[in-house]
């Protein structure tokens, strides 16, 4: 008989014993943890602590040893030593495909030095310096004793067209920022934005046809814009561009969980597909629900989601030359439309708002994301959409 069993009158439970080397999930804390990462920490039970309340749990990829109070275990699995670290297949290319790529290819330099054996760089250079001492960008004057002069380099970049040929060698000098010093070089510094709903300054430099993967076309009638080139260079980077086109991005009332993870994928690869559908809904509205829905998985993504994600690619491949077109003749009338679904998300019963501004012919502002709160009613749901796209107006 047992001290317990001899107070209490009972037996003692042993729940709490587990067998050793079994796999277990210690849960991470919000504080040691991104946003994007998951919230447990798969490990080996090796003991208890003998100091605090808790077991001892070996992680094999940090190979540390940790006690954790909140620990979940798998009793029907072990971890195999025998199996290393799985490393991703590298695609294999024919010789022929090589040395295409290389007749195609365009060094760029990395210094001046290599720049210095081309004539077509020592060309732009010159032009550079012109530049410069045509519009007085540069002045001479005394350096202070105290201080130390900040170097240039010149920085070396090959401009293409649309269809992939050069258009011109371009060359800069600009200042090493690397060496400048916060508060005695500099104060703050502004970065460039690429929304086109945002408020930033503008200046002339002439006609525009491309910016930032963003295709324009200024016609009389009006301005098209589009991402043709781009949507197809996501197809070529995902080995897609064979796919069978389709009409719609997502399947009608599919409901996709974090839960849908049974066979997980490469995280990497599927957040790199998320970003750049992200980056196509620029110009294609029509895509920002099904991209942001899909990338509320991609902590850990499984099959399911990279089966959906895509369905959004042979979806891409039908529809890759659709725009935004923006009309000259029509008189121009700012419209906008609101909707929610209710308890979408089948984790949390968040719902999620959509929205979508348009002047004249053409559309200049969407979004779609979930809700802050659990909305109680669908029209609830409603009135916190419409709040959202109010103050996006404001």
């Amino acid at each position: 008989m047992t001290p317990i069993e001899a107070w209490y009158g009972q037996k003692p439970s042993a729940d709490h014993l587990k067998v050793f080397v079994l796999i277990c999930y210690n849960h991470v804390l919000a504080t040691k943890r991104g946003k994007l990462d998951e919230k447990a920490e798969i490990g080996i039970f090796i003991g208890y602590a003998t100091q605090a309340k808790g077991y001892k749990v070996y992680v094999p990829i940090s190979k540390k040893v940790n006690v954790h109070k909140d620990v979940v275990f798998n009793e029907s699995a072990h971890w195999n030593w025998d199996v290393g670290k799985i490393e991703k297949v590298l695609k294999i290319k024919s010789l022929a495909e090589i040395y295409a790529r290389c007749n195609l290819a365009s060094a760029e330099p990395n210094c001046f030095e290599e720049a210095a054996k081309q004539q077509v760089w020592i060309d732009s250079m010159k032009e550079e310096l012109s530049m410069i001492e045509k519009n007085q960008t540069r002045c001479l004057v005394p350096k202070p004793d105290d201080k130390k002069p900040i170097g240039v380099k010149w920085a070396f970049r090959t401009k293409l067209n649309l269809d992939g040929s050069i258009h011109k060698h371009k060359v800069e000098l600009v200042v090493k920022g690397y060496a400048q010093q916060l508060g005695v070089d500099y104060g703050k510094t502004y970065a460039l934005v690429a929304r086109h709903d945002t408020e930033f300054a503008m200046i002339d430099l002439g006609e525009t046809k491309n910016f930032l993967g963003l295709e324009v076309q200024q016609l009389s009638k009006g301005i098209f814009i589009c991402q043709r080139k781009y949507a197809l260079d996501i197809l070529k980077e995902f080995e897609m561009e064979n796919c069978k086109p389709i009409a719609t991005p997502l399947v009608q009332n599919e409901k996709l969980s974090k839960d849908d993870q049974e066979t997980k994928v490469d995280f990497f690869y599927y957040r790199s597909l998320i970003g750049s559908l992200l980056y196509i809904t620029v110009t294609r509205l029509d895509l920002m629900f099904a991209a942001s829905h899909l990338s509320r998985f991609m902590s850990a993504p499984g099959k399911l989601h990279l089966v959906a994600i895509k369905r959004v690619l042979r979806c891409i491949k039908g529809t890759y030359e659709l725009g935004l077109w923006f009309d000259s003749n029509q008189q121009g009338r700012l419209q906008r439309y609101v909707d929610s679904d209710w308890a979408g998300s089948m984790e949390d019963m968040i719902s999620t708002t959509s929205y979508v501004f348009s002047f004249g012919s053409g559309s200049f502002s969407w979004n779609s994301k979930k809700q802050d709160v659990v909305a109680q009613s669908i029209a609830e749901a409603e009135y916190l959409a419409v709040g959202a796209a109010a103050n996006h107006v404001v």
